[in-house]
């Protein structure tokens, strides 16, 4: 099997790119543009635009592949690789049945290639739509987590004012900056993948915009958090370290928003679901373990997911003029909001005490409980399962 960076020369190596594959919305309409050209009215002339959109296509969904692990990037790179492959199989046929237009077999055999590269055009976006809608259920569960980290680094008291007190506090403060650098740019590329498979042109363009302002924002929130650790008398530098807060606050809730706006909610609910189900069992095998910290960051990340699939569960009942499926909704999210302060104070107890073993049976029953109220919520979906995107666990797709 071709590996990624392979498939990535490979369609490097053709020299017809368009210099626009990362325009938001492009992968979308590149794969409308690649299916016209394989129809029956179109596909005996398709030829070096063909060419094109496929080579933007793999590189768009390479684009995706590398940000992943596991599982589904191998799909995304098989894929790619049996899309390349088909479409020179396809060359090959149409080189064929020029030198000779009238062989009915030729003609038929050319026909069953470009339907069956048109298939698996197909099966790419829906991988490829997976990965992102997993990434969106995950990197935006409790995204402003990072900035808190930082900022509380920044401003919390000293024991004392000694040189090596000052020295790891910047050291701390530092580590917390890095994890937010990091969070701020993963949300801005997740945002543009998003903005990538959607046809909405509106939306993708309001989804690079602040995309844009939340990259602009990041590196002023890290120095300005470094300046305050360095000089924490300075009242000026502290409330200017609020208000970049409170304009991250705002730029990210509006990168959030109009990310939803774009993603489908019962492909939302689906992967949240599946990805729930998956933080329980691995905070079970934490809690056997007795890791502190990782049955702390699968907490948090349950809890995230279940905040974030009440959010938009919420802005689906605002839209939605059927009144039976809003108040299924609103059943299933009123449940699940009843469970998250429960499965808070689960968490916080198993944390204080990680020996107990009554507090880790209270975390399960509890996260379970959880994974329920979800479960509610997508049995009231109007659309069956699978439609979209692959419901099957796929561990380590981030």
């Amino acid at each position: 099997m071709l590996a990624c960076t392979e498939i990535i020369k490979t369609v490097e190596a053709r020299g017809d790119l368009d210099q626009s594959v990362d325009e938001p919305g492009y992968m979308a309409a590149t794969l409308e543009k690649a299916h016209k050209q394989l129809s029956p009215h179109s596909r005996l002339g398709a030829g070096n635009e063909l060419d094109c959109y496929m080579d933007a296509i793999v590189r768009s969904s390479m684009s995706v592949a590398n940000s992943c692990e596991g599982g589904r990037r191998e799909r995304i790179v098989q894929a790619c690789q049996s899309v390349l492959q088909m479409r020179n199989d396809l060359a090959d046929l149409q080189k064929t049945f020029l030198a000779n237009p009238l062989s009915q077999r030729t003609r038929h055999e050319l026909d069953l290639a470009s339907e069956r590269l048109s298939v698996e055009l197909k099966k790419l976006d829906r991988h490829v739509s997976t990965a992102v809608i997993d990434h969106i259920t995950t990197v935006f569960a409790d995204a402003e987590l990072p900035v808190h980290n930082m900022i509380q680094a920044a401003t919390s008291s000293l024991l004392d004012m000694s040189v090596q007190s000052q020295e790891h506090a910047m050291m701390r403060l530092k580590g917390k900056a890095d994890e937010f650098h990091k969070h701020a740019a993963r949300l801005a590329e997740v945002a543009r993948q998003s903005a990538a498979i959607s046809a909405d042109s509106r939306r993708v363009q309001a989804i690079n915009n602040a995309a844009s302002d939340i990259e602009k924002l990041a590196p002023q929130l890290v120095s300005t958090a470094v300046r305050v650790r360095q000089t924490p008398k300075d009242t000026g530098c502290t409330e200017l370290l609020g208000q970049l807060r409170r304009d991250w606050t705002a730029r990210l809730h509006a990168l959030t928003s109009v990310v939803d706006d774009v993603t489908d909610f019962n492909d939302f609910v689906l992967m949240t679901d599946l990805n729930i189900q998956e933080d329980i069992s691995c905070c079970r095998e934490a809690l056997q373990l007795q890791d502190i910290q990782k049955v702390s960051q699968t907490s948090l990340r349950m809890l995230g997911r279940a905040r974030r699939v009440a959010m938009v569960t919420k802005k689906e009942m605002n839209e939605t003029a059927d009144p039976m499926y809003k108040g299924n909704l609103q059943t299933g999210c009123g449940q699940l909001e009843s469970v998250l302060p429960v499965l808070v104070q689960s968490v916080e107890g198993t944390l204080v005490n990680m020996s107990d073993v009554d507090q880790h049976n209270n975390l399960c029953e509890n996260s379970e409980l959880l994974g329920d109220k979800v479960k509610m919520i997508k049995s009231a979906l109007k659309r069956p399962a699978g439609i979209n995107i692959e419901t099957v666990p796929c561990s380590g797709s981030l």
